[in-house]
């Protein structure tokens, strides 16, 4: 993951495409590197995500139920927000059904796992003793 956010707040992007590709090679048997800036450009302010500033992987999702995800080679990370760039027709997926896991509860995130497969994750990393964990 580094290409990763640089200096732009969009590891909620990263999580995103993140389990999405590995949804997509499940069904498709291909990986295929998924756009994280379309995701930053294209759910900002309307959808409720604010870009480089942060964002939520449920926001990306609800966006993507309804907009295909372009590929990375077609609309590559830039880290910084730009105007959205969206083209349909280069869409190589979408989302059909959006879950949610229990917070806390370890035996769902399991079971999750298991049984449906990739998992977007957020772990609130402000506190201090991640700013300076080494």
């Amino acid at each position: 993951m580094d290409e990763w956010a640089g200096n732009c707040g969009s590891c909620w992007a990263f999580s995103s495409t993140g389990a999405l590709e590995g949804a997509l090679a499940r069904k498709s048997g291909k990986l295929i590197s998924l756009s994280e800036q379309q995701l930053v450009d294209c759910t900002r302010t309307k959808h409720g995500n604010d870009g480089c500033n942060g964002g939520y992987m449920y926001t990306a999702f609800k966006y993507l139920e309804n907009n295909t995800i372009e590929s990375e080679a077609d609309y590559p990370y830039q880290a910084t927000d730009g105007p959205c760039r969206y083209n349909e027709s280069l869409g190589v997926g979408s989302i059909r059904d959006i879950g949610n896991v229990t917070e806390g509860n370890e035996t769902s995130l399991m079971e999750a796992v298991a049984l449906v497969g990739p998992i977007s994750v957020a772990i609130d990393a402000s506190a201090l003793g991640f700013m300076f964990y080494r």
